[in-house]
């Protein structure tokens, strides 16, 4: 997975592992959902992407 920001940019490598769920009540908040819209100019997925990292990564 590469992630770009303004300046730079780098690898995550791992295996997507499932949760509690419990993300999905946080992204779901409509304060957060408007701030991520408004700062981010995205609305987020109501939950969250587990990732178990490689050893090294």
């Amino acid at each position: 997975m590469e992630f770009q920001s303004n300046s730079s940019a780098f690898t995550v490598r791992g295996r997507v592992s499932s949760g509690l769920g419990e993300g999905r009540k946080f992204a779901s908040l409509s304060w957060f959902r408007s701030q991520v819209k408004e700062l981010l100019g995205f609305e987020p997925y109501p939950g969250t992407l587990n990732l178990l990292l490689d050893n090294g990564a």
